[in-house]
C-alpha cells in the first residue's frame, strides 16, 4: 500500500536525482568542449 506521502517523497527524490544528473551532464559537456578547444588551439 502506497500512501500519498510515500508517493510524494518518491517523486521528490526522483526529481532531485534527475536535476543532479542534468547538472553533471552539463558540467561534463562543458569540460569536453573546453578540452576540444584546447586541443584545437594546441594543434595550430
Amino acid at each position: 500500500m502506497f500512501s500519498s506521502y510515500d508517493l510524494l517523497i518518491d517523486l521528490f527524490s526522483n526529481l532531485c536525482i534527475n536535476i543532479c544528473i542534468n547538472k553533471l551532464k552539463n558540467k561534463i559537456n562543458i569540460l569536453i568542449k573546453l578540452l576540444i578547444y584546447q586541443y584545437i588551439i594546441i594543434m595550430r
